[in-house]
């Protein structure tokens, strides 16, 4: 995909995702989504709320002004462009130095793997992975 000069980084990320998500090629494999540097998010957050609520992306968000909001509405946005609805896709807020929050990202990632690699091989049938779709916020609790 070529990046478009027109169009924000956003933009291009979440015409990117809405290819690969929605590509019948690869509709039977699931989706890891990585909201990166949410520090970085945060402090760019506190000191340009306006300017999240004018971008030509989410000039409709009308929540909080807090960065945990702001990251929610992001997710909800980009997860919604996946029209492929039994596809998995599980997505995590992270911080790369966190250490912490990564060790937990890590370890869902990890059993994501490990519970579709034993449904395919028929050896974990009555737990499909598709139905697991877990989400690591901003604070690091995973639902």
């Amino acid at each position: 995909m070529d990046e478009d000069p027109s169009k924000t980084q956003m933009e291009d990320s979440m015409r990117l995702f809405e290819q690969i998500a929605n590509n019948e090629e690869l509709v039977h494999l699931p989706i890891i989504v990585f909201f990166n540097k949410w520090d970085i998010f945060c402090k760019k957050i506190s000191s340009q709320k306006e300017n999240f609520r004018k971008s030509s992306v989410f000039h409709d968000y009308k929540g909080p002004s807090g960065a945990s909001a702001a990251a929610a509405h992001i997710q909800r946005k980009l997860l919604a462009l996946n029209k492929q609805k039994a596809r998995p896709v599980t997505s995590h807020v992270t911080c790369a130095v966190d250490n912490e929050n990564m060790s937990k990202v890590l370890n869902s990632i990890f059993e994501l793997i490990l519970n579709a690699a034993l449904h395919n091989a028929g050896l974990f049938p009555s737990h499909s992975p598709r139905r697991n779709r877990k989400h690591t916020a901003a604070n690091g609790k995973t639902t």
